[in-house]
């Protein structure tokens, strides 16, 4: 199986996926974190924190994965002394969210697949906890329709996994504590050779899922690109955008 480093990681998320930066301006518009303090779960190599720093007061970005973390930290480790002081990060599992202390004004759940999550009241009622009276929580989760996730379930079909239940789950549990928009939003992943194309899904497979890449699905992925006139593949995301139910006095 192939090793990746976790550079390799970092210049995959950062180099091939949202070109146009559509996602980028989503949550700059739905979260307007100018001088908020945020919190991104999933925080995965930092670049979302490390961008987030132009306008955020302070931030932390949390990851299941130490190997990132300590990758995130290295990229920290660069910056200017004072946008160091600013932003934090911790190799923190979703599952122990609670254990985190004070409020964000900004939450950024940043594909962090919070639907797998099988506890999900558990799981809202730490974001509930966590969140300002005022703030927003922004959540981004895979979406079943998109060309992405149908090329990954032909490589490797995954039974008794139901994605859309799953995501209804997700939106019932938050529903019962915050108010809840439901949005989609439509991106893509632009490659400028066909085996940055190979290499990125052996990244999917072998780094994300720990599956072995095989020649079998190369040839997959090769007969599929063949069809297509640009090596681009879409992407769509389901957003989920909360805020707490405030009581107004008058």
């Amino acid at each position: 199986m192939t090793k990746f480093k976790v550079s390799d990681i970092d210049r995959f998320y950062n180099d091939f996926y949202d070109p146009d930066r559509r996602e980028l301006q989503k949550i700059l518009s739905v979260t307007r974190p100018k001088d908020r303090t945020v919190l991104e779960i999933g925080c995965k190599t930092g670049s979302l924190s490390i961008y987030l720093l132009d306008y955020a007061s302070k931030i932390l970005g949390v990851d299941h994965d130490r190997e990132l973390i300590a990758y995130a930290n290295k990229k920290k480790s660069k910056l200017p002394k004072e946008e160091q002081k600013k932003l934090n990060f911790r190799a923190l599992k979703t599952e122990s969210l609670s254990s985190l202390k004070g409020t964000y004004e900004v939450i950024i759940s940043n594909w962090a697949s919070l639907h797998q999550i099988e506890d999900k009241k558990n799981l809202v009622s730490a974001l509930f906890k966590l969140l300002d009276p005022y703030g927003v929580l922004l959540i981004i989760e895979p979406n079943p329709q998109s060309e992405f996730i149908r090329v990954l379930d032909v490589l490797v079909p995954v039974e008794d996994y139901d994605m859309p239940k799953l995501l209804k789950e997700l939106h019932s549990a938050l529903d019962k504590r915050l108010i809840t928009k439901e949005q989609q939003l439509n991106t893509f992943y632009l490659f400028e050779k066909k085996s940055q194309v190979l290499d990125y899904f052996k990244k999917e497979l072998e780094y994300e899922e720990g599956r072995e890449f095989t020649k079998e699905m190369q040839t997959s992925i090769e007969r599929y690109m063949a069809s297509k006139k640009q090596f681009l593949i879409g992407e769509k995301a389901t957003l989920y955008i909360c805020k707490k139910k405030v009581k107004l006095g008058f």
